[in-house]
């Protein structure tokens, strides 16, 4: 005796199988994607990020981090005028963040057209069933009409929904990314115009160098008295 899952996926014909590798490979895309995202939000270094906008780069925090974008920044920092490697890596992150999202939408839309063809074979054999006054064969062709269109909706509703939550993300990460560049770019730009105007340029606080040891000081008071 076949359960009612086992029923609804018999009773909708031949194209229930695509749909149903469609339903495996979409989860398949939007699980690998999920853990994508949350193993880059947890590698997020915001405070380092923020250090390196503002044109302070300290070797040990960036050596220490596992956000992808500081490492790129960092880069990017010390090499303003020579972003070709930077932009690269940055376009390399992009690509990564927009992985399989070709696929996932591509299933969306073939779920929505199978369910329609489903629609369409179901209603031509039922008008069939009906002109041969069949009520047994009409039952199975509306059957057919309305199980893959239901069943290419439950496809579809989670693949665009998750297609679009995911592009969206991309789209952020990209826009980060260009925006922290535009503004080292510019930070260098200004620093520059003040140095050589010979307007002493002020270090962020946490550039703030650390205290000379004692017997430091002892020797630059000894050879300012000399």
């Amino acid at each position: 005796m076949l359960t009612p899952i086992q029923e609804f996926f018999h009773s909708g014909g031949p194209l229930m199988y695509p749909l149903l590798v469609s339903s495996v490979v979409a989860l398949a895309i939007i699980i690998e994607r999920g853990v994508f995202w949350l193993r880059f939000w947890l590698r997020r270094d915001p405070k380092l990020r923020r250090e390196l906008i503002g044109l302070y780069v300290h070797a040990d925090n960036v050596r220490r981090t596992r956000d992808e974008i500081a490492m790129v920044l960092a880069d990017f920092v010390r090499a303003p005028d020579e972003p070709t490697g930077q932009v690269i890596r940055a376009e390399r992150i992009v690509r990564q963040t927009r992985r399989h999202l070709g696929l996932l939408g591509l299933i969306a839309s073939i779920s929505t057209s199978l369910g329609l063809l489903g629609t369409v074979i179901g209603v031509s054999l039922a008008l069939k069933s009906i002109s041969l006054d069949d009520p047994g064969s009409l039952a199975g062709a509306l059957a057919i009409a309305l199980n893959t269109t239901v069943f290419g909706l439950i496809i579809f509703l989670p693949a665009y929904m998750f297609w679009s939550f995911f592009n969206h993300l991309s789209t952020l990460v990209g826009l980060e990314i260009e925006e922290a560049m535009e503004q080292i770019k510019s930070g260098a730009r200004i620093r520059r115009e003040k140095l050589a105007r010979g307007v002493a340029v002020t270090q962020p606080a946490a550039a703030s160098p650390a205290p000379a040891p004692a017997h430091a000081k002892m020797a630059t008071a000894g050879a300012a008295a000399r």
